[in-house]
């Protein structure tokens, strides 16, 4: 357990608090404080543990902001299909997580006016880059950068969801 290796998780105590002050939705509540947990928890305690719960919790809060009972059901179904037959949920995570992202962009640029847009720009694409490098390194055993990049992953993950807040 190396609890230093958390503490960037603790970034999303800010969009925490924000969603429980502006959302109307529990589940979207619920769900950033089950991700800044689990998050902790994944990074801080010994990681393959821990995994499965915030692959989890980032499906729930994606879930949470999409809002649609077609697409949520089609995910629901392909996450429990995908943790059957292979024991992770790991590709139902990115693509819930992109369609969150891509409507999130759209409700805070069209509908909303550009509110929160380089909040959820910065969140996103900053975000899905970062992931992409993490994972590329970590598939070759480098992980001296994990650290700095799971602080950099969680500052857009912060982001992302502040500036979601405000549209659900």
């Amino acid at each position: 357990m190396d609890i230093s290796r958390g503490l960037s998780s603790l970034l999303l105590f800010i969009p925490t608090f924000r969603s429980i002050q502006v959302s109307n939705s529990l589940m979207w509540k619920v769900s950033n404080a089950s991700t800044m947990i689990s998050s902790f928890l994944c990074n801080s305690h010994n990681y393959s543990k821990f995994l499965l719960y915030d692959y989890f919790s980032i499906t729930s809060i994606c879930i949470s902001y999409i809002n649609h009972n077609f697409i949520n059901s089609i995910l629901l179904m392909r996450l429990l299909q995908e943790y059957k037959t292979g024991g992770s949920i790991e590709l139902t995570k990115n693509i819930s997580f992109g369609l969150a992202v891509s409507m999130s962009m759209y409700h805070n640029y069209i509908i909303k006016e550009h509110m929160n847009f380089t909040l959820i720009t910065f969140g996103g694409v900053g975000g899905a880059f970062v992931y992409c490098v993490r994972y590329y390194l970590y598939k070759r055993n480098i992980t001296k950068y994990n650290m700095f990049l799971t602080t950099i992953w969680h500052a857009c993950s912060a982001s992302l969801l502040y500036g979601s807040s405000h549209s659900i």
